[in-house]
This record gives C-alpha cells, structure tokens and sequence, in this order.
C-alpha cells in the first residue's frame, strides 16, 4: 500500500467537519506517517530528500485542511514554509531515538556493530544529523548516549531524550499540548458523564530485570466530581 492510497483510504475522515483539526492531524501522525517511515533508519536524509518531503508533507496538509482548488497553490506553499505538522522534525527525531537506543546496546550486538562501521558517518545519515552533540568518534557518540545502568549513565540517556524532543518539536503529536482551559473546553463539548484517567507522568522503569518505575494513576468520575469514587469508577491504584 503506497503512502499516497493509506492518505486517500481515510478522505472520509479528512472530510469530516465534526473531527477537529487537531484530531486529524494526530490520526496523520500516528497512521500516515507511520506507513511513510518504514525501513526509516536506514534512509539517506539529505537537503534533496528533505525539500521532498515537505512539499510532498504540504500537499497532503493542504488536502487534509480541506482547501478549495483556486487556493491549494498557495496553502501548499504556506504549508511549506510553516507546516502545521513538521514531518521532516517528526522523522529526524525518530531516527535520533533509534540510533540512541541502538548505541545504547552491547558492543557485540549485531545492529550496533552495522551502524557503526566506518570511519566517516555519510550526509545525510543519521549519525550525520546536525542535532548530534559534537563528538569525535562513533565511540565517544555512545557514551554520550548514556546507558540505563549507571547514574551518569541515566542523567546522559535523559539529556539525549530531551534533544530528540527538541528536534521533535510541535511534529511531536501534529500541535502543541492543551492548556487546561482548552483541554476543559474540549471535555465539556463531549457531554455527559466522563471517566477521566490520567497519570502524574511516565516511570522510569518498564519492569525489565525486575525494576519498576514510579508512575501514579488515578481516575475521576466527572458526574459526581469526586476523585475516588470507588462505586462507579474505582479506587485509585
């Protein structure tokens, strides 16, 4: 399935004027590009590649924006210069997440050994992306990408995180987040009782070797606005 029909299969979505802009821009993040990023890693991203992709990224947005003919000229343009959904960030910053979780693996680790052979990274490779903190070696690049054993190891991994995320941008889910009274606006155009669940942020474990995070969840029940209302939505766990 080419890049193009996965967009054209969901028209009646990108038609539909009940959807809000910014869900259709998550469903274009999370569905198109990833159909488009298949075998990313391993893509030569240079300046050609790049000035493709946006303009290929500013004609689907234009389309998804719903723009009359006489007018797709000029939003494909504007969509260029500032799209409302950076795809060439969005791909830059998954290929940085790789390749740190790559560097991150064992020396002998068949991957790890792949994509770092050679002496000389090529344009447009990932170990050539502009964001890479200044390194003089592929071995130094790894320990700058931290591990999760060590403290420092951990506060490196962190820091290399927090540069993907820069990289990433807006691109991360199509917009920025809500602030709370958007976010309230939005619940309240829903209607009705709401469960709401939500967590104080991700743990720092995934249970490997035994090592859980700390991560607290919680729910409220939005028709009786309590907090732990054990009846109908449970007690907090």
């Amino acid at each position: 399935m080419s890049k193009l029909s996965a967009f054209g299969r969901l028209r009646h979505i990108w038609r539909d004027s009940r959807l809000s802009q910014r869900l259709k821009l998550r469903i274009y993040s999370t569905y198109i590009v990833s159909v488009l990023t298949w075998g990313l890693p391993a893509w030569r991203l240079g300046d050609v590649e790049r000035r493709k992709l946006r303009g290929w990224n500013a004609r689907l947005l234009t389309r998804l924006l719903g723009t009359e003919h006489e007018n797709f000229g000029e939003v494909v343009r504007q969509q260029t210069r500032e799209p409302l959904f950076d795809l060439v960030a969005k791909l830059r910053a998954r290929r940085l997440r790789w390749l740190g979780h790559t560097l991150r693996l064992g020396e002998e680790n068949l991957l790890r050994r792949v994509l770092t052979r050679g002496a000389t990274p090529k344009a447009g490779s990932v170990l050539a992306d502009e964001a890479l903190p200044p390194h003089s070696s592929v071995e130094e690049l790894a320990a700058l990408a931290g591990n999760h054993v060590t403290k420092e190891g951990k506060q490196r991994a962190a820091a290399w995180g927090a540069m993907c995320a820069a990289v990433e941008g807006k691109s991360g889910l199509g917009l920025s987040a809500n602030t709370a009274e958007e976010t309230e606006a939005e619940l309240a155009a829903i209607g009705g009782d709401q469960l709401r669940c939500y967590t104080d942020g991700g743990c720092d474990g995934n249970g490997a070797g035994g090592v859980w995070g700390a991560s607290g969840w919680a729910c409220t029940c939005w028709a009786c606005r309590r907090r732990r209302c054990a009846r109908r939505c449970g007690a907090r766990s």
